[in-house]
């Protein structure tokens, strides 16, 4: 059965029924606009989608995720490069907490730079990654944090519209910060062109793995309300992979054509092509 309304997840406003997708239900806020799945999925059900085949596909494989996540990241080293250089041109210290740090592809980048590496990630197989690799991560998500260290810069790089609760999870946030550091988010903007042209149809609402949609009002609000000052807010730009994006429009439109091309862009000369 459906609810007509839901406590929003940035400003617990009275939010009304928008659309159901995938058998999920989202909800959009009337005070700040924002977008979120209610009820939110169970804790197995969250587990389920991180399993190894989230950040790599066998032959014939698809479903959420990645055909291959460092493939596909390999794209952003650039991107990543940039966000560390500004981040130590805003910080005297070089210890960095990365939420949602997957296989660590980004703490590799940032090691390179001088930085100390430390994370969290709800994978098992994610985490036990970026440990192989020499990255402090452990296995769960920033509120099951229990030690009380302190960073100079806490990264959440596509991951606050994986989150059940945003709020708590920021709170935290700010709780393991330094005096004088930054946090720095990036996430998909549910008040862009293609969202707005698109809407129930945009290919970014992906329940159960995206569960926040927030517009620029409503993260900065969120952010404020926990206790952050807003330094900046842009729009980024990323290059991604052929094989990935033909990933993403085989699920978003269940087209064979597309899962076929996945699959020749992730092979040889192919794999190296991006836009």
């Amino acid at each position: 059965m459906t609810n007509l309304s839901a406590p929003c997840s940035v400003c617990g406003e009275k939010s009304n029924f928008a659309f159901a997708k995938k058998n999920y239900n989202l909800y959009r806020c009337p005070r700040c606009a924002h977008l979120f799945v209610f009820p939110t999925p169970t804790a197995e059900e969250i587990e389920a989608v991180y399993k190894e085949s989230y950040f790599h596909k066998t032959e014939g494989e698809s479903g959420l995720g990645y055909a291959d996540y460092d493939t596909d990241k390999s794209f952003l080293a650039p991107t990543f490069d940039r966000y560390i250089a500004n981040l130590a041109k805003e910080t005297s210290g070089r210890r960095i907490f990365d939420v949602g740090a997957a296989t660590g592809f980004f703490l590799d980048r940032a090691r390179l730079s001088g930085w100390t590496t430390s994370g969290v990630e709800i994978s098992e197989f994610g985490a036990s990654e970026a440990k192989r690799r020499g990255h402090n991560v452990e296995c769960g998500t920033i509120e099951s944090i229990s030690g009380k260290d302190h960073f100079d810069a806490i990264t959440l790089w596509d991951v606050i519209e994986h989150m059940t609760d945003p709020r708590i999870a920021l709170e935290r946030a700010h709780d393991l910060l330094a005096s004088k550091g930054l946090v720095a988010i990036n996430t998909v903007d549910s008040a862009s062109v293609p969202a707005r042209l698109l809407g129930k149809q945009w290919h970014l609402i992906v329940p159960p793995e995206h569960l926040q949609y927030f517009s620029r009002t409503s993260l900065i609000r969120l952010v404020e309300d926990c206790g952050f000052e807003v330094l900046g807010a842009h729009r980024i730009t990323k290059r991604f992979s052929f094989a990935y994006i033909f990933t993403i429009l085989f699920r978003w439109q269940n087209l064979k054509i597309w899962l076929w091309l996945s699959k020749k862009f992730g092979k040889g000369v192919l794999k190296r092509f991006s836009i």
